[in-house]
């Protein structure tokens, strides 16, 4: 599997052979993924901000947004991997008391200076142990379980500051969707190196019976854009020309694929799955 969209790099998956979980070996250093980064971000960016300046990218972010409202009466809430805090402001004009994990500490500092949200920086695996037993109604984790290089060790971290009764939202991309398998290696949700694992229903139902859940459920969500960019890799691959660090921003292709997309996620064969525990 070559790296995603940047320098001439391959890499390789192996899956388990006693529990079929999916990850990426031998994985980059961490010296190696600071030097990597920086390109990568920059893309994600650049698409964001082109999605944002169209109407339908700017629906689909507000529909986004309303799925990803946490349940319940306010309280304290916990985002893992927050980035500049954007989603902690979100529910935090809804009332919510929100603290935030950010692995980059520029994008932290951002959260604490521009936003006034209490942010820490540094690895979840470590820095989950800044709280005490009990301590958030809800814990947040969009697109980051995957990164992490201990994700059994941050759910039971995330079981532990759970309050009885607390929740637990969690997003990941769906390596058990119809795209994975049709992609292959130029599916954008393997995004190598910095994805290092790749979760099923089956896998992530087991990890989330190991951290201690009991309670919990797993949804198909869509994410036409994801298919557009894997279609995008393909192209480039077929003419052989180099990715030039802009992922392509179709709004009508996303439109035409969001119907597919959302008959296959009762499935939960869409491109991600979401997950809903309860402590």
């Amino acid at each position: 599997m070559r790296e995603h969209g940047g320098e001439e790099a391959w890499f390789s998956l192996v899956k388990c052979g006693g529990c079929g979980l999916v990850y990426l070996n031998p994985r980059p250093d961490e010296e190696e993924l600071r030097r990597r980064s920086p390109a990568y971000q920059e893309a994600i960016d650049d698409v964001l901000a082109r999605v944002r300046r169209t109407r339908i990218g700017q629906l689909g972010l507000k529909m986004l947004r309303q799925t990803r409202r946490p349940p319940g009466p306010v309280g304290k809430l916990l985002d893992i991997g927050c980035a500049q805090g954007q989603y902690l402001a979100y529910v935090g004009s809804l009332g919510w008391q929100g603290h935030g994990i950010e692995y980059d500490e520029g994008s932290a500092q951002y959260a604490r200076e521009q936003l006034g949200i209490p942010v820490l920086a540094g690895p979840a695996e470590t820095q989950m142990s800044h709280w005490p037993d009990e301590t958030f109604d809800v814990v947040t984790i969009w697109h980051v379980l995957e990164h992490l290089s201990d994700p059994l060790r941050v759910m039971r971290e995330i079981y532990r500051v759970l309050k009885p009764g607390g929740t637990l939202l969690l997003e990941v991309p769906n390596y058990g969707s119809l795209w994975s398998p049709l992609f292959g290696r130029f599916w954008f949700a393997l995004e190598a190196p910095y994805h290092l694992y790749h979760f099923q229903p089956e896998t992530l139902t087991r990890l989330l019976r190991q951290a201690g859940f009991e309670t919990f459920r797993l949804n198909g969500e869509t994410s036409p854009p994801e298919i557009t960019w894997s279609i995008q890799a393909v192209w480039l691959h077929w003419r052989k020309k180099q990715w030039d660090g802009h992922y392509l921003w179709n709004p009508l292709g996303v439109v035409a694929l969001y119907p597919l997309e959302m008959a296959l996620a009762p499935f939960r064969r869409s491109v991600n799955i979401r997950v809903v525990a309860q402590k």
